[in-house]
């Protein structure tokens, strides 16, 4: 069954590297071209009407955002790593992991929402369908499963 877990972990992990890497590069590639567009065209009709602190809040919440989606995928690596290299899944740094991806998750929807206010100046509740928020809750109760797990296996392994 450990055989079978290590396989599953990396299998998963190359596909979340692979699932990382390639909208990153294509990201990038459109960011460029979008940046070389947008500057041409600003060039073109002089200054923008838009006021700097709205332009960076836009920025701002870009990167955030961004973030938000980057860190949930290599903390799932790292957590299939981790399972993948040692003897027992339910360890601190795992549970650890695990929350994290669950904060991330509970976040998507908020941001988005600030997002729209400050892009389109109306607050849209129709978006909001809290499928993200509810598994980001799910995946923080099961870091605290994952946590207490690992008080169990301490007290197995100091009773051996």
């Amino acid at each position: 069954m450990k055989e079978k877990c290590k396989r599953i972990c990396t299998i998963s992990s190359v596909i979340l590297i692979l699932y990382l890497i390639v909208p990153c590069i294509t990201s990038a590639i459109a960011a460029v071209t979008g940046f070389k567009a947008g500057w041409n065209e600003a060039a073109a009709e002089g200054p923008t009407n838009e006021p700097f602190w709205l332009i960076t809040l836009n920025l701002v919440l870009a990167i955030v955002s961004l973030a938000n989606m980057i860190v949930p995928i290599v903390t799932a690596i790292r957590l299939l790593l981790g399972v993948r290299k040692s003897d027992s899944p339910f360890t601190e740094q795992n549970g650890k992991r695990i929350g994290t991806i669950g904060i991330c998750f509970m976040l998507i929807e908020p941001l988005g929402f600030i997002y729209d206010i400050v892009c389109s100046g109306v607050w849209n509740i129709d978006n909001f369908v809290g499928l993200p928020f509810s598994a980001g809750l799910v995946m923080l109760c099961v870091s605290y499963i994952f946590r207490y797990g690992c008080e169990l296996q301490q007290e197995s392994d100091e009773t051996i």
